[in-house]
């Protein structure tokens, strides 16, 4: 963006002075601000009078002047070209001022300068990178000083420059710790969020207006201040100073599978893996024993893993994880909840995908967990936030084209006709019901596929009995199943998409309400009248399908589940990908 006219810039300080008048303009009257506003940007073209400038008035008025000469610099005003941070932004910032520093004033008194630059220079603890913010610290050592020490004998120029300059790598910050470091549809399809929408020089200024006088409080309100944010950047405190001491865990070399009966080096090696990590490894033999494997189904437990007691290569990518590699799985935890709302809402539903559980909260209380079973590999369930609008019983299925050609049609050439008679599948084309013992299915195939597919209610109904209908652009619900016995597996990547949830009654009760009508008693009855039923929620709930590999439970030990979809590893990859802008 080319640099804005003095008379721009006169008019918008007018505006934006006249409308805010914050209370930290101190010394600085309403006068002042618009004395040099051209007179024919005044109503009716008045001419603005104002008694004589005070010496203090004079020293403002070529602070801030200074601050518009050096902003007119267009895309220099930095001293260096710069682009993270648009023109048009430090140029909001600084009218909302009064075009007044913000950092290095008048008396040459540091406000809350040190506290930024110390708080950039440990931008690691909120899992971003300082090597982001390290050539603008350097060029900003070079006008005041490290820590800003040398400000009281640095020219008026360097002053204003580094006022810009620290402003400038604050606001890149704050966008950076509320979420906009990277975009999540541009990693991934079904990474369905958007960044925050954030207004960075508003929330500066809302927060610094909000302060207690003389204090930097305020810069702790940057980041996100959910406890689940705040659980992880103490996981990741914890693994760093693990790092910086040296106390590396064991690691399984990679090779054949290890099971019961197994023996030799690797042996020894998984037991000293597991042990460091925690784990009564079961002595010190080099063979595969029962008590060994029963250590082994413990970890795959607790990693959402298929429970079978076989080191193979799940358990063995897990054992072979570095303090970096799980240094660098928080970080992308963290972004990831950067994009998530800073208030969830009073009653919310969130399902974690990597984890196969769904929580429920209400009014900042946890309620109950409950297993869910998301999509396979090949059909992932997105990453998306939405709401639960109405609660459907005896639903029926419309079979998405997706799954009708994938799957029914293969089921149907295999077994035959009846098997869609027998499943309460109707077959439909161009909107009439046909017989599906009509229709040649050894001749119909994906390309050709012109049908329609409708599953009856009931007992087979592959959305169980229940549905929980949510907005969005995919055909993903919460439901249940008529295949409780897939909840047995642990890893349970095994839905084509929607969240199949245990215990759908109980569900359907808690998005209800306890106030509602709608009791166990009533929905189970509800079910059992095998009538399809739509009932509208009155007031819809909140649902966050969302995909965090760390978390810490609810005894406080963090734990790391398995990258089922492999989106920690893009994420990643997107975030290393950025560069620090070299001043």
């Amino acid at each position: 963006m080319g640099p804005f006219s003095k008379k721009w810039i006169d008019v918008l300080l007018g505006t934006t002075v006249a409308c805010l008048g914050f209370s930290f303009l101190e010394g600085f009257s309403k006068g002042e601000a618009l004395a040099d506003v051209s007179s024919s940007s005044s109503p009716a073209n008045k001419t603005v009078e104002s008694s004589p400038p005070s010496s203090s008035s004079s020293s403002l008025n070529a602070t801030r002047e200074g601050l518009q000469s050096l902003l007119e610099g267009g895309r220099n005003y930095l001293g260096f070209e710069a682009s993270e941070i648009p023109y048009s932004t430090l140029l909001k910032l600084y009218a909302k001022v009064g075009f007044q520093p913000l950092w290095f004033t008048e008396d040459r008194k540091s406000t809350c300068a040190s506290a930024v630059i110390k708080m950039l220079e440990k931008a690691d603890e909120e899992g971003l990178e300082i090597a982001e913010y390290a050539p603008f610290l350097k060029k900003l050592e070079g006008y005041v000083g490290a820590d800003a020490s040398k400000q009281e004998t640095a020219a008026q120029e360097d002053l204003l420059r580094a006022d810009i300059l620290l402003s400038y790598v604050l606001l890149q910050y704050i966008s950076d710790v509320q979420g906009e470091r990277v975009s999540p549809k541009k990693i991934d399809k079904v990474l369905y969020l958007d960044n925050p929408k954030i207004d960075e020089p508003l929330l500066l200024l809302d927060l610094l207006q909000k302060a207690p006088e003389n204090t930097c409080e305020w810069l702790e309100k940057l980041s996100p201040q959910n406890p689940e944010y705040k659980a992880l950047k103490g996981v990741l405190k914890d693994l760093k100073s693990q790092q910086v001491q040296g106390k590396e865990e064991k690691i399984l070399s990679s090779g054949p599978t290890l099971k019961k009966g197994s023996s030799g080096k690797r042996v020894l090696e998984l037991r000293e893996a597991l042990a460091s990590r925690g784990y009564n490894s079961g002595g010190t033999s080099d063979i595969f024993d029962e008590s060994l494997e029963t250590i082994v189904k413990a970890v795959q437990k607790n990693l959402g893993l298929s429970v079978d007691g076989v080191v193979g290569q799940d358990v063995q990518e897990h054992l072979s994880k570095r303090i970096e590699d799980k240094i660098n799985q928080v970080i992308v935890t963290l972004e990831r909840w950067r994009w998530m709302p800073e208030v969830l809402g009073s009653k919310y539903v969130l399902v974690n995908i990597p984890e196969f559980e769904a929580r429920t909260y209400e009014n900042g209380q946890h309620i109950f967990t409950m297993p869910v079973i998301v999509g396979r590999t090949y059909r992932e369930t997105p990453v998306f936030s939405s709401e639960i609008v109405n609660v459907i019983f005896n639903p029926t299925w419309n079979v998405p084209k997706l799954i009708a050609v994938q799957d029914e049609l293969k089921d149907v050439q295999k077994k035959g006709a009846d098997y869609f008679i027998s499943k309460k599948i109707h077959v439909y084309k161009n909107g009439t019901e046909v017989d599906p013992r009509r229709v040649n299915w050894s001749e119909v195939t994906k390309q050709n596929f012109d049908f329609h597919l409708k599953q009856d209610s009931g007992k087979d109904n592959a959305l169980g009995r229940i549905r929980f209908t949510i907005i969005s652009p995919f055909d993903v619900y919460l439901h249940g199943t008529p295949k409780q016995e897939l909840f047995d597996k642990t890893k349970r990547t095994l839905s084509s998409g929607c969240i199949r949830l245990e215990d759908p009654l109980k569900m359907a009760e808690f998005i209800f309400g306890k106030d509602s009508k709608w009791t166990a008693e009533s929905i189970q009855n509800a079910i059992d009248a095998e009538k399809t039923e739509t009932i509208p929620l009155q007031t819809p709930v909140k649902v966050y399908i969302q995909y965090f590999t760390v978390f810490v439970d609810q005894s406080g030990t963090p734990r790391f589940m398995e990258d089922v979809y492999g989106q920690d590893k893009e994420i990643l990859k997107a975030l290393k990908s950025r560069r620090a802008q070299a001043p």
